[in-house]
């Protein structure tokens, strides 16, 4: 059995597994605005006249939790033994300092913010220099000049 690694991917020569993490609470957060905007709406629309769009946007926002929801059905329910590897990493994190998947998640997330900050810092310095050297070439030109006259 052959395992290549690559970031959070493993590949085995006998079968293929895809590990997907699946974050589906910012679309739930997502749904309850609007949901509550659309129950906004109404409520001032009852006043006047109304609105037909408002049935429409009423529609769509059902359509997508109702799909939010087949996609719950699909997607594996958290496994209880999980809980006691869990329980035990935190119990190994109190006796012996050992990291923990959170820990290593918060890691992960200030070295991406730091690449991304070096990144800039990087562009910045670029563009500082191409200024320094265009600022080099009219120094010299303009020395130049008066030097002629």
């Amino acid at each position: 059995m052959v395992f290549v690694k690559h970031k959070d991917v493993v590949l085995t020569s006998d079968y293929w597994r895809i590990i997907v993490n699946f974050d589906l609470s910012v679309y739930e957060d997502a749904t309850i605005i609007l949901r509550e905007d659309l129950f906004r709406a109404k409520e001032s629309t009852k006043r006047s006249t109304p609105i037909g769009e408002l049935r429409q946007l009423e529609t769509t926002l059902a359509c997508l939790e109702n799909k939010l929801g087949v996609l719950k059905e699909f997607l594996p329910k958290v496994d209880r033994r999980r809980v006691l590897i869990n329980a035990g990493g935190s119990l190994l994190k109190i006796l012996f300092g050992t990291a923990t998947v959170m820990d290593l998640d918060g890691l992960h997330r200030i070295i991406d913010v730091m690449q991304r900050k070096e990144d800039t810092i990087v562009h910045s310095l670029d563009q500082q220099m191409d200024y320094l050297n265009q600022l080099d070439d009219t120094v010299r030109f303009n020395y130049k000049a008066i030097a002629n006259l």
